[in-house]
């Protein structure tokens, strides 16, 4: 049968389908141990599904500090983009029960983030990948990042994102730009400050490309996703606002935020982002931080959607730590809101990987690293579920595991398993060099 279909379904499905698999089996089904967010957002898509509205007034629901009493209606804050990903789970559970449940979420977050990593796939073929590297590397990017822990365990806002924007990145890259225009029109309806990310990729195509029609044909689908998010703030809660949950909920609107001087919080937000022991993307996926030793290399090879992608990912990285001040998070293990920027980071992190053939140092460093990050991220995925607010940087769950009390045997195998593969990748002879493969300077020439 999966010789009957066509080359990118298979090479989709050969990412898609185990990843699928592994993220229904290990999505978080004990509402006491969600965080708030991706509930209201179920919340709000169940209650669409049984009813046609979002008011939820003397609806069963978990009691939730993100469904606000407003006006006479309790409303859920969440953005309209995260609820619609989880309408269609909803109205399927609506068929067999009338009562709120985590599995439609469950199941709409473990196909969405293993669809992300199926397109990021298929994104890696246009860089000029086999079909088998371009698998193994995002069937690896699907484990060893905050896709297994955080965007496929509940319905953030994150795995959508990633679904958006590397549909967008692959439209972009096959120069169905119109296309492309749409999905990042939809990716802010999710996260509204995503449009830097369309105004990079538009300022950069066209720049480049000397070609005027980039501008609008990304710049006017992302206008009207504004619109989108502008006319649903109107309809629901009665504000013209980007951000209505919030501004509901009596906490400063974006603008606000971005209109305060920058201090050394600014530069707390950034280390702890990357570095905090408990929240830093590069500390909870090392293999992050070796990548990123060859990004110059990588930038060189890249084409121009993937530069503006990255340089898009980086601004969105500044807005959202302007909006979210560091406090280390409650309810997620990890780290979540770099997730974005690391997905839009991922092609040229892929550039990079395919170098560690010529550097047999250099590739038995991304080897240990990546067992590292696997091994963290199943921690998270199957036992650790942060449920309070520890010092994010004199903490780390790592170490918790090993408190017989807190956490099984196996928490504590993991750990140990992780470190010793790393330590046998670090200490195996090297083989001989082999010359990198060409393909990627033909495809990106």
């Amino acid at each position: 049968m999966m010789r009957e279909l066509s080359g990118g379904t298979r090479r989709f499905l050969a990412v898609f389908a185990p990843l699928a698999l592994l993220f229904l089996l290990t999505g978080q089904g004990n509402i006491n141990k969600l965080s708030p967010d991706p509930v209201a957002a179920g919340v709000a898509a169940w209650s669409v599904a049984e009813t046609g509205s979002l008011d939820v007034t003397g609806k069963d629901v978990p009691v939730n500090p993100w469904l606000l009493h407003w006006h006479g209606e309790v409303l859920s804050n969440r953005t309209p983009g995260v609820i619609a990903f989880g309408i269609p789970a909803a109205v399927v559970a609506s068929r067999f029960t009338d009562a709120f449940s985590l599995w439609p979420e469950r199941v709409t977050a473990a196909l969405v983030s293993a669809s992300a990593a199926g397109l990021l796939a298929l994104l890696l073929v246009q860089l000029g990948a086999s079909a088998r590297g371009a698998a193994i590397f995002s069937l690896l990017a699907g484990v060893a990042s905050g896709t297994w822990s955080v965007s496929s365990d509940a319905l953030w806002t994150h795995g959508p994102d990633q679904l958006l924007l590397l549909a967008a990145l692959l439209a972009c890259a096959r120069r169905h730009y119109w296309l492309a225009g749409v999905l990042l029109g939809c990716a802010e309806t999710v996260r509204v400050h995503l449009v830097v990310v369309a105004l990079c990729l538009g300022v950069g195509l066209a720049w480049t490309q000397r070609d005027p029609r980039r501008l609008w044909q990304l710049g006017l689908p992302a206008a009207a996703g504004l619109g989108v998010c502008l006319a649903y703030a109107h309809a629901v809660f009665g504000l013209w606002s980007l951000s209505p949950g919030y501004a509901a909920y009596g906490q400063p609107t974006a603008s606000a935020v971005a209109s305060t001087s920058f201090g050394s919080g600014d530069l707390v937000n950034v280390l702890g982002a990357l570095f905090s022991p408990d929240r830093g993307v590069l500390v909870i996926s090392p293999v992050v931080l070796v990548l990123l030793t060859r990004i110059v290399p990588a930038w060189k090879l890249a084409p121009t959607w993937a530069r503006a992608a990255a340089l898009g990912g980086l601004l969105y990285l500044g807005v959202q730590l302007r909006l979210n001040h560091f406090t280390g998070g409650v309810h997620f293990y990890g780290y979540r809101l770099t997730l974005e920027s690391l997905t839009l980071l991922a092609p040229l992190l892929w550039l990079s990987w395919r170098s560690r053939e010529r550097h047999s140092g250099w590739e038995r460093a991304v080897q240990a690293t990546l067992c590292l990050s696997i091994g963290s991220q199943l921690l998270g995925a199957l036992w650790v579920t942060p449920d309070g607010l520890a010092s994010e940087w004199r903490h780390t769950y790592v170490v918790d595991v090993f408190d017989p009390d807190l956490y099984p045997v196996i928490c504590q195998v993991v750990v140990a398993v992780s470190l010793l593969a790393a330590l046998l990748c670090i200490l195996r002879r090297p083989r001989a060099l082999r010359a990198s493969a060409p393909e990627a300077q033909a495809a990106l020439s």
